[in-house]
Parts: structure tokens; sequence; C-alpha cells
């Protein structure tokens, strides 16, 4: 799968907003934005943010300013993902990127539901908190299930929509997921499948780890796994 091919995707009928077709000439390359600082770890880390909503406090990294563009991530990653885009995009855009519930470093109950639905409606009640009325929204992975829940319910909260590769509603959860779901169901995922990845780089970065998810495996750095 390749997650870092961004796929501009129309949203058909009265409620889709304008979308983008890609870059375009509009948005800086990573060289014309060269004068902005690097996001590492650390930086990140330092950078992040939390906003007490009725769903709990949700964890989420703020650069730049002017419209704001909202990055949804994939399971199982958080708002780290986007490092990249905030890098690129702070300069003409004020870049938001949470954690998920459930994901990152986003704390909420453990009776709160982490459906994609609920998902949704903390993105909105995350937006509300931070004074946010409508957003560019680019999502990946399952973080593109939830914006197309997020775009059906509040249309006009959404300028513009981004997704790379993600699921559908006809295809959710896809069925190479049905083995990692059975696993979490049976509280041995972290244990058998994702401690033994972090312990050793090479087979995280193999065709049958993490990096299975990448275009290019070595790119997934021993910082990102981490």
């Amino acid at each position: 799968m390749q997650r870092r091919d961004f796929l501009a995707v129309a949203a058909a009928g009265a409620v889709a907003p304008r979308v983008l077709h890609g870059l375009g000439s509009g948005f800086p390359s990573r060289a014309s934005a060269a004068g902005s600082d690097p996001i590492d770890a650390r930086a990140f880390h330092a950078m992040r943010r939390f906003a007490t909503t009725s769903f709990g406090r949700i964890a989420y990294v703020e650069r730049g300013k002017g419209d704001v563009a909202l990055f949804l991530h994939g399971l199982p990653l958080n708002g780290f993902q986007w490092r990249g885009a905030l890098e690129r995009l702070s300069d003409i855009r004020r870049c938001l990127a949470p954690d998920a519930m459930g994901l990152g470093y986003s704390e909420v109950g453990e009776d709160q539901s982490l459906a994609p639905a609920d998902q949704a409606a903390m993105v909105a009640a995350l937006l509300d908190q931070l004074g946010v009325k409508a957003v560019d929204l680019v999502a990946s992975d399952s973080g593109g299930a939830i914006a197309q829940i997020f775009l059906a319910r509040f249309p006009m909260r959404v300028r513009t929509l981004m997704l790379t590769n993600c699921d559908v509603a006809e295809d959710s959860p896809p069925p190479i997921l049905q083995p990692l779901i059975a696993a979490c169901k049976a509280g041995t995922f972290v244990d058998e499948v994702l401690a033994p990845q972090l312990q050793d780089k090479a087979r995280a970065r193999s065709k049958d780890g993490l990096g299975s998810a990448y275009t290019n495996p070595a790119n997934l750095t021993d910082e990102s796994l981490e």
C-alpha cells in the first residue's frame, strides 16, 4: 500500500466541498520550505498541547498560522505521522495534527467508544474548543474513514478534502486487518506482535512487519518506530 501517495478524492452531491486535486503551485515544495525548522521526535513532543473536551483530553500539535489544515492519522500511529506536512505547510496554514482517541497521547475514559463515528464527533469537539470553524482536511488510512464521516456530518466545516489510501464504508475494516483485530480482542497484540518489532527494528521493516505499510520500508527510521 503506497500510503505516501496522495490521491485527490472528489466528494459527490450537494455536500461536496471544493477538493484538492494535488498540491499544485499554491503549496510549497520541500525545497521551498527549506528554511522551516525540522520536526524530529523531541521537537514534536515539545510542541504537544491538550484540549479538554467531553471526550477527554485530546492531544494535538499545532504549527503555523492562517486558514486551518487538519491532519488525521491512521492506526496504529499518531499525529507524528504528519510532521513533514507541518514542516512544509506551516508558512501558509495553521496546521493541526491531533492524536485519535485510543492512540498517541490523547487521554480518554475506559468506557469511551473509539468507533469511527465517535472519533469524527471528537474532531468536531476539538475544533469547537480551538475556535476553528472550517478546515482543509487531509487524512490517511483509518483516519480517512473518520474524515469521510466528518465530511458527511459537518459538510460546511470542510473547505477541501485530500485522502491517501484509506478505509471506506463497504470495506471497513479491510480483511487484512482481521488478524490484528482478533489479536487485540484476545489481548495478545502488544506482547506478541508490536513489542517484538520494537525490539527488532529489522523485523519491523520487513514485509511481515510494520514496513509492509510503507512504499520504502527503509524510510521507517528507528525514531519513527519508537
